[in-house]
């Protein structure tokens, strides 16, 4: 069925019916993306749905992104050869040339449709499902979006397991470090809350979630031991190990965000 409609797509003269049939297999996208389908025709109907300009219905506004309206000042207000010319590149003489995801989604970063299309590439194991252009464009888009969160993210875990070294190290109770130690902590452990609501049970199925989980929960533990002057050292010790582990397994992990591949990477996190 899936190649009959590829093939009606490929051969519409129609760009508003293709539109609108496009439109009607958007919410198919985790399938059609699946491992269920031939890659080839995943391929296709990727392809299709990343056109040119030209290929736009008229009235039809890009779907990528907010539109914007740029403004290009020019001294006369006909659209001939010497303002076509002052649009071109300077260094590489070429019309300026954009290409639209005609797929019907919210392309907030925030959307259920992004958050959707996130889970649907990170199960994908595939490696040529990654080479094509619409995915490509994705995966960037969504990368530049969450930059800025994933780093802040990156820089606050590493503030935390360093005033967690220096306490470790220091042996003593200082009152101010385990004030800070704690509200990180808590703060990191309500995200991952947040995150159990959201993914659901697809939230176990990640190692990095279990080891995010458990270093918070023993850094807790470890904290209140210290607050309730347990003298058990043993137990404090087998808590400082765990601690150790599972915090700076987590912490060497942020450090692939500055990898070059990190835009592939953070599909993970």
């Amino acid at each position: 069925m899936l190649t009959y409609t590829l093939d009606y797509l490929e051969n519409c003269a129609s760009v508003y019916e293709r539109q609108r049939v496009i439109d009607s297999l958007t919410n198919l996208f985790s399938f059609i993306a699946s491992e269920k389908i031939h890659p080839t025709l995943t391929k296709r109907f990727l392809d299709i749905c990343f056109v040119a300009p030209d290929c736009l219905h008229p009235y039809n506004p890009p779907k990528f992104g907010k539109p914007k309206i740029t403004h290009f000042p020019v001294e006369h207000p006909i659209l001939n050869s010497e303002v076509e010319q002052q649009m071109c590149n300077q260094d590489n003489p070429k019309q300026i040339t954009f290409k639209t995801i005609l797929l019907n989604w919210d392309y907030s970063l925030q959307s259920d449709d992004m958050f959707k299309t996130l889970l649907t590439v990170a199960d994908i194991q595939d490696e040529e499902f990654f080479k094509i252009s619409l995915i490509i464009n994705i995966v960037d888009y969504l990368w530049k979006k969450a930059k800025f969160q994933l780093f802040t993210i990156g820089i606050a875990f590493s503030i935390l397991m360093l005033i967690l070294s220096i306490y470790i190290g220091l042996g003593d109770r200082v009152l101010g470090l385990e004030i800070c130690i704690l509200i990180l902590t808590t703060l990191f452990l309500l995200s991952e809350c947040i995150q159990i609501s959201t993914l659901g049970m697809k939230y176990i199925t990640s190692v990095w979630n279990w080891i995010d989980l458990a270093s918070l929960v023993l850094i807790i533990a470890f904290i209140i031991t210290r607050l309730t002057n347990n003298e058990d050292e043993t137990a404090r010790g087998w808590l400082i190990t765990g601690i150790i582990i599972g915090g700076y397994t987590r912490w060497v992990s942020y450090l692939r965000l500055f990898n070059p591949t990190s835009k592939h990477i953070y599909l993970s996190f």
